[in-house]
């Protein structure tokens, strides 16, 4: 214990100076009696200092021709050690501890005054002095030294000072009462704050009344730790509004007690404001996914569940907690083909699919419809994080779907059994009526001939109803084979059969290039084209006559079919009304129709896949387009 003391002590700088000029050995010695002393006798460490007898003291250092302010410095070092010592002490109780102290600091005073006062005597150093004043030399040298060293602090000083001033932190100390004494940095200025507003002001000034008591905690932390890192609290700047920062934090230390603090201060707030953000940002995703009543899911890359949004859990039955980081396929995998269609559709779609419809087993065992849209997720670097797929639960709709399509072949069933009950009193009607003609048609009188030939010509429109009613019944059956009919040859082949028509309407038939080639049931497709062509016919409503142009242009899938004409147009609030039922138009002079034509060909091209609308204003002709996803050039 006694030469860590005396290492301690030797290892200051007045010690180094004292071991040179009076030699180390006997500087040792001298400590070794004095700690000596106070080790065996700690509640007297006074006297034990006095046994080094201070007039003896001196007169060894006027022997040795040591300056007395070195050893001065020495013996600051020596009593802080006795202090320590004191302080340790255990087995001395508190109330002479304490006294002990007081006496050691009344001595040190005295030493300190002796040694001092021996210092400034001239006649005590005289002779010594006066030999070393006497060579300029070593003034130079010394003077030198000085200023090198002075100079070499300066520069330093000002290497600091700018790094300072580049950075955007500002540093500043406090002192022991805990107010401002120095300030350096731009980071000040970033909060609205200046030098002068800062320096002699006490620290509490600049934090939020709630916080104020957190300083005294940090304080009692940073005596304990010496240092304290990454201490985030809030300040107030100029304006008065509380900005975050973080701070790192020294003990300042001088003669063995807390002269202050050093800190470097780092504005957080711009960091704070974005990471509030992003937290908002991140709450409102989770409550719109939480509101959500389509389920959400995610995985990772390995088929793990990571996410179950509250309306995946309405959808399967299943409870987020039940699932999580369990693997899809336990849960969600469709019966009999598990969930390897879903993700290889998802790396055909290059990376996501949509509408993926699967049939999924719930957890009490009743089958759910799922409409699934799936994607992969990828970081920034493209690697692949996991999987996101949002569930629709479309059972409900597919029910209904089924009931309306098994309605629709109920109907469309009774509508070919009333069409050809109906069509064999038809036929009876029109063969009466031909033999009452032929065997009396020479004998009725005008106004019988009148009357046979209504009821031949409302059995004809009878007939023509019945045939569209079939029509209608089997329009949406995309019966026959489908193979590429070339549609030049079909609308060639129906602008020969409706010659007579285009006669009477004055109209001129043109077909223009490309026409492509259409998968389809050939019968179908002339229907098609016969119903929009004959239409446009019957309807274009001008004396002079006018132009029927069918066109065809590439779409996204397929080609789309365009039969123009330049009529009298269409009223915008009937495009949608043109294909109902039963809805008719007067003709140019064919008489009214049934209305089942359009009807027939949007069930038509519906059941190829594609689809039918209208452009049109009146008096500026109409424009039919047809959609064909299977066509070609």
């Amino acid at each position: 214990m006694i030469g860590a003391w005396a290492d301690r002590i030797l290892a200051t700088s007045a010690g180094k100076r004292l071991a040179r000029d009076a030699g180390d050995a006997t500087l040792r010695r001298t400590l070794s009696r004095i700690l000596l002393a106070i080790e065996q006798r700690p509640a007297k460490i006074s006297s034990g200092f006095s046994i080094t007898n201070l007039s003896r003291l001196l007169a060894f250092l006027e022997s040795r021709k040591i300056d007395p302010a070195w050893c001065a410095r020495w013996c600051a070092a020596l009593f802080d050690v006795c202090r320590a010592r004191l302080e340790a002490a255990e087995e001395i109780p508190r109330r002479g501890r304490s006294a002990a102290i007081r006496a050691l600091d009344a001595e040190h005073g005295r030493a300190q005054a002796a040694l001092l006062q021996a210092a400034r005597v001239p006649e005590r150093r005289a002779p010594a002095r006066r030999e070393r004043a006497a060579d300029p030399g070593v003034l130079d040298r010394l003077e030198a030294s000085l200023k090198e060293r002075t100079e070499a602090l300066a520069q330093a000083l000002e290497e600091y000072r700018d790094l300072v001033e580049r950075l955007d932190v500002f540093v500043f100390t406090v002192d022991a009462e805990m107010r401002i004494a120095s300030v350096a940095g731009k980071g000040l200025q970033i909060v609205g704050l200046e030098e002068a507003d800062v320096v002699g002001k006490p620290i509490t000034r600049f934090v939020p009344p709630g916080q104020a008591k957190n300083l005294g905690e940090m304080r009692e932390r940073l005596i304990a730790e010496k240092r304290l890192r990454g201490v985030t609290m809030s300040m107030l700047d100029a304006k008065g509004k509380e900005r975050v920062i973080e701070m790192n934090v020294w003990l300042l230390e001088g003669g063995g007690r807390h002269s202050g603090a050093l800190a470097v201060v780092r504005d957080l707030t711009p960091q704070a404001r974005l990471e509030e953000a992003m937290r908002e940002t991140r709450l409102r995703l989770e409550r719109i996914i939480e509101s959500s009543v389509d389920g959400i899911v995610t995985s990772d890359p390995e088929g793990n569940i990571t996410m179950f949004s509250r309306g995946a859990e309405e959808i399967f039955g299943y409870r987020a907690a039940e699932v999580m980081n369990k693997p899809v396929a336990s849960f969600l995998a469709p019966p009999g083909t598990g969930v390897e269609p879903l993700f290889q559709s998802i790396f055909e779609g290059g990376g996501r699919t949509t509408s993926y419809e699967t049939i999924v087993r719930a957890r009490d065992g009743r089958e759910v419809v799922a409409n699934i849209s799936a994607s992969v997720l990828r970081d920034e670097s493209g690697a692949i994080v996991g999987y996101l797929g949002i569930c629709k639960d479309i059972t409900a709709r597919r029910r209904a779907e089924e009931d309306l399509r098994r309605k629709n072949e109920e109907l469309e069933a009774y509508v070919r059994t009333v069409s050809h009950d109906l069509r064999g009193p038809l036929v009876a009607v029109q063969g009466f009526c031909s033999l009452l003609e032929e065997t009396c048609g020479g004998q009725l009188p005008e106004a019988g001939r009148y009357f046979l030939d209504r009821v031949k010509e409302n059995a004809r429109q009878m007939d023509r109803l019945i045939s569209d009613l079939l029509e209608l019944s089997t329009a949406g059956q995309a019966a026959g084979v489908c193979y590429w009919v070339p549609a030049r040859s079909v609308v060639e082949g129906i602008a020969e059969d409706l010659a007579p028509l285009l006669a009477v309407s004055g109209a001129r038939l043109e077909i223009q290039e490309p026409m492509p080639q259409v998968l389809a049931d050939e019968t179908r497709l002339r229907q098609v084209f016969l119903n929009l062509i004959g239409n446009a016919a019957k309807h274009m409503g001008r004396p002079e006559g006018g132009v029927i142009e069918v066109s065809a242009e590439p779409a996204e899938r397929g080609y789309v079919f365009c039969v123009a004409d330049s009529g009298v147009g269409i009223d915008p609030v009937l495009h949608e009304r043109i294909f109902e039922m039963f809805y008719s138009r007067p003709t140019n002079g064919e008489g009214r129709g049934f209305g089942l034509g359009l009807p027939i060909v949007r069930k038509i091209v519906e059941a190829h896949g594609g689809r039918i609308w209208v452009q049109s204003e009146p008096e500026r002709g109409a424009r039919f387009y047809v959609h064909f996803p299977d066509s070609k050039a």
